[in-house]
């Protein structure tokens, strides 16, 4: 049997993107520190996974349809179909078809930083190269850390989580990641040759 977590209603974030700043969700500190936060297990195939842009509200769902090793690939419901490589959390998906364009991204560690179990402070690197259908390449390094310790508010709940924030050439990206759910409930994407941000909430999952 496996687990289903869902929302009734829905909860918008408060908060506003002032100058460059790189989320808006409401952050609030913790009542109590978390204890490090484990690596979570890799889902098997058939489970399900919901989020929702907050900006234009629209819903996306995807399915784990197939693993091979740390390598696992879902499909989301328009028929996006994505690979990402478990070795690497919070790293770019490498590959992805039938998603405007096809394309495929090689990820290299550049350092042997400790990931898990998350606490603050924990830092780490990754250099990404890529290219799609079309020819065009690029490259880039993805920084991350765990910045913080703090409790959000989403369609699920209230959640005390850990901030982990990524940057590269283009982008910077936040999980807040639950130890309550062993997942990411809140998701932040800043683009910064637009200076916005999209956000996505968790919405529901089931894992088999």
């Amino acid at each position: 049997m496996g687990c289903f977590v869902r929302f009734t209603g829905v909860l918008a974030l408060s908060g506003l993107l002032i100058g460059c700043q790189t989320t808006n969700v409401e952050e609030v500190a913790v009542t109590k520190p978390l204890p490090p936060m484990e690596e979570p297990a890799i889902w098997t195939v058939g489970s399900t996974f919901v989020n929702q842009d907050m900006d234009s509200k629209k819903i996306h769902e995807f399915e784990y349809i197939a693993r091979n090793g740390l390598l696992v690939t879902s499909k989301s419901k328009d028929g996006c179909i994505t690979v990402r490589d478990y070795a690497n959390p919070f790293s770019q998906n490498v590959k992805w078809e039938n998603c405007n364009i096809d394309g495929t991204n090689v990820i290299t560690r550049l350092d042997d930083n400790p990931i898990w179990p998350l606490k603050i402070g924990n830092n780490w690197s990754y250099g990404e190269k890529g290219e799609n259908v079309n020819g065009e390449t690029w490259e880039t390094v993805r920084e991350c850390e765990v910045e913080k310790q703090v409790k959000v508010t989403t369609q699920l709940g209230n959640f005390d989580t850990f901030k982990v924030v990524c940057s590269d050439k283009w982008t910077v990206r936040t999980w807040y990641a639950a130890p309550e759910y062993k997942q990411s409930v809140l998701y932040t994407i800043f683009r910064k040759s637009r200076n916005t941000t999209r956000t996505y909430e968790t919405v529901s999952f089931t894992v088999n």
